[in-house]
């Protein structure tokens, strides 16, 4: 995702004043918090509210799991 990678980085490690997406929250958030702070922002994160379908559904799958899976556990029920 080319919007995150402008904050997080290429490999989404972060680097100052970056932040890791590999960081103390992967995989330690559940599906609607990480679609929460996607979609709102959180902190000097922004929001991207124009982020749906398919590619939201990924995206929280990979922060909530940890791993990239398509259309993975998360599912989209909690984007309701």
């Amino acid at each position: 995702m080319s919007q995150c990678s402008v904050c997080h980085g290429d490999k989404m490690a972060g680097a100052p004043p970056r932040h890791s997406v590999a960081g103390r929250h992967r995989g330690t958030l559940r599906p609607r918090s990480n679609h929460r702070t996607i979609k709102s922002g959180k902190g000097r994160m922004p929001g991207f509210p124009n982020l749906s379908g398919e590619p939201l559904i990924e995206l929280v799958d990979f922060l909530t799991n940890g791993e990239s899976k398509e259309l993975g556990s998360a599912g989209p029920e909690f984007m309701e």
